[in-house]
């Protein structure tokens, strides 16, 4: 479906005009969404997050001797 012709920037400029921020994205309706998206995302990550008994440290992770791998071969070309 394509739209006629006539109808490009021009014939929707004409038609609504310029419509300033302040009648669309900044109505209190909108920064009031915006806090309570903000506040339910910050309030999920802070429930989520493990409490202090649950906390690992990277020292749990690391292993307490070291492997020492072989040298690699020399290669013959350069797509090996």
């Amino acid at each position: 479906m394509h739209a006629p012709p006539c109808c490009g920037e021009s014939c929707v400029l004409a038609i609504t005009g310029v419509i300033p921020f302040g009648e669309t994205i900044f109505l209190w309706q909108s920064i009031a969404l915006t806090a309570v998206l903000i506040a339910v995302s910050v309030l999920i990550a802070w429930l989520s997050a493990p409490g202090a008994a649950q906390v690992q440290t990277v020292g749990g992770y690391v292993e307490k001797e070291t492997v020492v791998l072989p040298p690699l071969m020399r290669f013959q070309r350069p797509s090996e």
